[in-house]
């Protein structure tokens, strides 16, 4: 993340609803969200996008 902070890191798109928890990995090449659809997406960063690895319900 190279120490900055308060700027647009990366664009998530496809969620239903809204976002209630992420997690970031130390590296910040992974980040985990859980959803108001009870859902847990684990991304891929590939800046300025990121791509849904995985998806648990």
């Amino acid at each position: 993340m190279g120490g900055k902070s308060g700027g647009h890191i990366v664009t998530l798109d496809q969620f239903n609803g809204e976002v209630d928890s992420l997690a970031l990995s130390a590296d910040g090449q992974t980040l985990l969200t859980g959803d108001s659809d009870q859902a847990i997406k684990v991304w891929k960063i590939n800046r300025p996008t990121a791509q849904i690895h995985s998806m648990l319900n």
